[in-house]
């Protein structure tokens, strides 16, 4: 959901002149784009899928895709270790860095085959899912995961702990140039022989490591600067909407491993990912955790909206060895269900297919065909589908495009401290009247004329709103007001209009040393900048010259 304090609002001129109803179209237009935008999504973890067939990789896409499914975390690694995993017998080819600084020549030997990956994320998808890449895993220099890549042998090699890839230069230098041949170097064979640091199109971030300091030794990353500096190293090279991502520094979470000051502090990096894997006991669902860790007054959240951070929920999983019971599809659908109700996106650990009773399987596999006993994948697939329908707790527009799917929905049941009375007025995407809600999906193709009101139901000035598709309920002249959460009533806030030379403040409005900007904002000259037109004040970097926005 759009921040608490930075509701969107429909706009109007006060002219009706045909100029000003175009720039209302316009900038009505943007406003509601963003209101789709605010959706937020679900995905899954498959890290070894660029190693199975085409046809194999090809059916499990179309089965995620099917189910709503919008991002895909992968591995970039040595795939020689194992000639199946999960049940899944796999192709079996070397990393593309067979010694520390030895790449393999060429590069394509190796990268096709993500590459091919790719482009099967994106072609069969129409462009709707994602990955997220993980293009070195912490475990394989920890001795968790075979085979012992070229970092973890450097080490062994002499007599090094492996900690010392967070501290020593040489090392360093040398998993930069891994990055950049892989990420700059490499020429797409898929998406025109570009690089994949500019396929923003199907890359959504790149993760630092997987699992920095993995087995909660996030004590050998923190304080080393590598964090940051590998950060920066990545925003050189990556275009600017492919985020770069934490990878979940110490692994699994444990108190505040996942989130150390210095991913709030590095201002290259966009998203902190978290990995937690609970379950539920004595009563308590195995959703809780991420409650109370995700809620809107809490401090992570808080500390990540100031610092201008995204929070994903990057791997979470079914935590106990029950697989003859309901217990798993509850704890999914428990976890799954708590995160969509904080608006937080996430990916699930892991899917596969075959039997998730396998021998190499543990308990969090999730299987997406028919073998699967327990009933998982129809838990997952379910919320899968609400976390492309719920509001996201923060903007995600600069890595993810708009879902498609129907204006946000706020999840009212109790989850999380949701409540039914939290979504009467408001919500974004709903009518105004607290018994009339209805779903407004807006894509822009043809003209209706709506009827604005404000909260107190009084019919406004109508306008034409430029929509495609409309929820069959809601017919031309329907009373509808857009405000992206619950509050106040229009009525008890402040109007105001902006200008291009008068830019518009958000409700932080005049701003000082003692009285600070909200949402992320800046007090530049006594005022709130770094609004983008449409948050609470408005946004856009080149709004148009005498607009004239007022609200109402």
């Amino acid at each position: 959901m759009a921040d608490a304090a930075s509701p969107w609002l429909i706009t109007v001129c006060p002219s009706s002149s045909p100029s000003s109803m175009k720039l209302i179209r316009f900038s009505i237009t943007l406003a509601l784009a963003a209101i789709i935008l605010a959706n937020s999504f679900g995905g899954v973890n498959h890290y070894f899928l660029a190693a199975l067939t085409r046809s194999e990789r090809q059916s499990i896409i179309r089965t995620l895709h099917d189910a709503n499914t919008r991002v895909i975390r992968t591995f970039v690694r040595p795939e020689n270790g194992y000639d199946s995993e999960k049940g899944n017998p796999k192709s079996q080819f070397p990393d593309v860095e067979s010694s520390l600084g030895n790449f393999v020549n060429p590069l394509s030997s190796v990268l096709d085959r993500y590459d091919d990956m790719l482009y099967d994320v994106f072609s069969l998808s129409g462009g709707r899912m994602k990955v997220l890449l993980s293009l070195h895993d912490a475990n394989m220099i920890a001795g968790h995961t075979k085979p012992c890549d070229a970092y973890c042998q450097y080490m062994v090699d002499r007599g090094m702990g492996w900690g010392s890839f967070y501290t020593d230069g040489a090392l360093r230098q040398a998993f930069k140039n891994r990055l950049r041949n892989i990420l700059v170097n490499y020429k797409s064979k898929n998406f025109g022989g570009r690089s994949w640091g500019q396929l923003s199109e199907v890359i959504m971030a790149i993760n630092l490591e997987n699992e920095p300091g993995v087995g909660m030794r996030q004590d050998l990353v923190i304080g080393t600067g590598w964090i940051c500096d590998i950060s920066t190293f990545l925003r050189s090279i990556l275009v600017s909407r492919i985020g770069i991502a934490t990878g979940a520094i110490g692994g699994g979470l444990s108190g505040s491993n996942n989130f150390p000051d210095e991913v709030f502090s590095c201002s290259a990096v966009d998203i902190i990912s978290l990995h937690g894997y609970f379950s539920s006991s004595s009563g308590t669902p195995a959703g809780q955790p991420w409650c109370q860790l995700l809620s809107a007054s809490s401090s992570v959240l808080s500390r990540a909206k100031a610092s201008g951070k995204l929070i994903f929920a990057e791997e979470w999983a079914y935590n106990n060895d029950d697989l003859s019971s309901n217990i798993k599809v509850t704890d999914i659908t428990s976890q799954g269900h708590s995160l969509n109700a904080l608006g937080i996106p996430w990916a699930y650990w892991d899917v596969m297919t075959g039997s998730e009773l396998c021998g190499a399987c543990q308990s969090p596999e999730v299987s997406i065909t028919n073998n699967s006993p327990s009933g998982a994948w129809a838990a997952l697939s379910k919320v899968l589908r609400e976390a492309d329908a719920v509001p996201s707790a923060q903007d995600w527009s600069r890595f993810m495009s708009s879902s498609g799917s129907p204006s946000a929905k706020s999840i009212t049941d109790g989850t999380c401290g949701s409540s039914s009375g939290s979504c009467t007025w408001g919500c974004l995407g709903w009518s105004c009247g607290a018994q009339s809600m209805l779903p407004i999906y807006l894509p822009w193709t043809r003209i209706y004329p709506l009827k604005l009101t404000n909260s107190r139901q009084t019919p406004a000035r109508e306008i034409s709103i430029a929509t495609g598709t409309r929820s069959a309920a809601l017919a031309p002249g329907d009373v509808v007001c857009f405000v992206a959460r619950a509050g106040p009533p229009l009525s008890a806030l402040e109007s105001y209009a902006c200008t291009y030379t008068n830019a518009c403040r958000s409700e932080g409005w005049n701003c000082s040393p003692s009285s600070p900007c909200k949402d992320q904002l800046q007090c530049i000259s006594e005022t709130c900048k770094k609004c983008v037109w449409g948050c609470l004040g408005w946004v856009s970097p080149s709004p148009p010259p005498n607009s004239g926005f007022v609200r109402f």
